[in-house]
């Protein structure tokens, strides 16, 4: 009887853990100690863990997303759209796309997901201008 007690809450951790590592809030936090750890600059680290939470939040209030496999490529589309009715330019929406495909790959190592929902979106055309002499 003890050890299918046992037994039974081990399972049970076990998937509160799951859970747990699962939840995109905690996955943007463990991207954010690994950039510390690989050494990038603050200006770096605060860039992209300020626009994954803000695409986090977006997915929290706008889909009642909160774990990483629930993402789909349909929302990161809607989001940059979102920007860009916002009138964001293509070199913030393009950085917000980086950012996300950063948080994406190393989750991916990391096998917190299977799928890459950012694979499939592309990066905006920028226009140069040219200075006149």
């Amino acid at each position: 009887m003890q050890s299918k007690k046992i037994g039974w809450i081990m399972e049970y951790i076990s998937m509160l853990m799951e859970v747990y590592f699962l939840l995109l809030r905690n996955i943007l936090e463990e991207v954010v100690l690994e950039l510390e750890i690989q050494n990038y600059s603050s200006k770096t680290i605060i860039t992209y863990k300020s626009k994954n939470l803000n695409f986090i939040k977006y997915l929290e209030n706008k889909h009642k997303i909160t774990k990483i496999e629930d993402v789909k490529t349909l929302h990161v589309k809607y989001y940059g759209g979102g920007l860009r009715q916002a009138q964001r330019k293509p070199t913030y929406i393009n950085s917000v796309i980086k950012s996300l495909q950063a948080f994406y790959k190393y989750s991916k190592e990391e096998n917190f997901t299977q799928s890459n929902p950012i694979t499939d979106v592309k990066l905006l055309k920028v226009n140069q201008h040219l200075a006149r002499k």
